[in-house]
């Protein structure tokens, strides 16, 4: 779930929850949790996240090393493949 704050400018604030099962029982096995905050500038984003995993009795796990920061830019196509793609939906 992601929340948009419209007065925060560009942020995006949100939290992925992963529920973890064992391949061979099919049995609950744990979760893991991202939460992220994400700043859009034009088209550039950064953000950090922190990853929390607990397993089936909901003990904290070892981890991902976090908080860890990530950045990117938009990807742009061409105006051919653009036009393409629209003319598609």
């Amino acid at each position: 779930m992601a929340l948009i704050d419209p007065t925060a400018g560009g942020q995006i604030k949100g939290k992925w929850v992963e529920v973890l099962a064992d391949r061979t029982t099919h049995q609950f096995a744990g979760r893991q949790e991202v939460t992220y905050d994400i700043w859009v500038i034009g088209d550039s984003y950064t953000g950090t996240e922190t990853v929390r995993s607990y397993d089936a009795t909901g003990n904290s796990n070892a981890g991902p090393a976090t908080p860890a920061q990530f950045e990117g830019k938009r990807v742009k196509f061409p105006l051919s493949l653009q036009r393409l793609l629209t003319s598609r939906c």
